[in-house]
């Protein structure tokens, strides 16, 4: 009996709704998006320069849109872009990029 509820809830959860979301990036407004939320949602970025002033995300498509990549994501060597923040002196987004990666690394 365990072991048949077992496999039912590892079939159940095998059929989610997969891995991505198309609406990522939706929140990113430049002059409008504060650092702090764009660290919130998605997590710590890969990279940062200029003291904070640039951040970057390593992104892959996914199953349903847009998936951050970190360094314990099974998708980490799948990264398709490179998501750039700039932020001025006062933490709101300046400009965005979403840049696509030439080679993968």
């Amino acid at each position: 009996m365990r072991r048949a509820a077992l496999l039912l809830l590892l079939a159940l959860i095998g059929c989610g709704e997969g891995i991505g979301r198309a609406d990522l990036l939706d929140f990113l407004v430049d002059n409008s998006t504060r650092k702090q939320d764009a660290v919130l949602r998605l997590g710590a970025p890969s990279n940062s320069f200029e003291q904070q002033r640039i951040l970057t995300w390593r992104i892959a498509r996914a199953d349903h849109g847009y998936a951050v990549q970190t360094d314990n994501s099974r998708l980490f060597v799948n990264a398709d872009f490179s998501l750039v923040l700039v932020f001025g002196p006062d933490g709101i987004l300046q400009r965005h990029a979403l840049v696509p990666l030439k080679f993968r690394p």
